[in-house]
């Protein structure tokens, strides 16, 4: 099922309303409590998008949907790794869409109109979610091997403690993890292109809880 917002004449009272509706949903619905859609449409409007802020599975699909903005605009990728770009589409489209196969928050704006930005948040999974030492925990941060010239970080976090690198510059999707001790552990992963160093930010985080 394809998510998307509904079109129309947005203010900016209307604006701030979408943004205070979607933070407040954030804060009452746990995270991982339902699974992020495979597809969603944005609406491209006069000057933001609508949702701005993404959630999106390993391997789904954005569509940017310009056929309601009154001016031209683009949807382009903010990492610096350069992965996609609609150029200059004006008013009325044509759609356009990209497929995000890795882990990540992954920045987007119009280059057009300063200010008009958002995101798209793609998870890790780590499962099972409970086990014990003996358990065989799989942590996922990718639908598909890493691109040519692109490679995946992920890191590893016990409770109370820092952010370690545990898989540093791999072309896997996932790897099975081995816990040290009983404790939770979080799990976090990027997407990085090889030859500049640009990445994606750090998706949010997963976790294990072993007993």
């Amino acid at each position: 099922m394809t998510h998307r917002a509904d079109k129309g004449s947005v203010g900016p009272l209307r604006r701030s309303f979408a943004v205070a509706l979607l933070l407040s949903l954030a804060l009452i619905v746990p995270a991982g409590a339902n699974p992020p859609p495979s597809a969603v449409t944005v609406d491209v409007l006069e000057d933001f998008f609508l949702p701005s802020i993404v959630p999106l599975a390993r391997g789904g699909t954005v569509t940017w949907d310009f056929s309601g903005a009154g001016a031209s605009h683009t949807a382009t990728d903010d990492t610096g790794m350069g992965l996609y770009d609609s150029d200059i589409v004006r008013p009325g489209g044509p759609d356009f869409s990209y497929t995000f196969a890795a882990a990540g928050d992954y920045a987007v704006v119009c280059t057009l109109h300063v200010g008009m930005d958002g995101r798209v948040e793609v998870p890790v999974r780590a499962a099972p979610p409970k086990g014990s030492m003996s358990s065989d925990f799989t942590i996922t941060w990718s639908k598909a091997l890493a691109a040519t010239g692109f490679v995946f970080d992920v890191m590893v976090k016990r409770k109370g403690r820092t952010w370690q690198t545990w898989q540093d510059g791999v072309t896997i999707r996932q790897a099975g993890f081995g816990p040290d001790s009983p404790g939770t552990y979080f799990f976090r992963a990027r997407l990085r292109r090889e030859s500049t160093g640009a990445h994606s930010g750090w998706s949010g985080s997963a976790k294990i809880i072993v007993n």
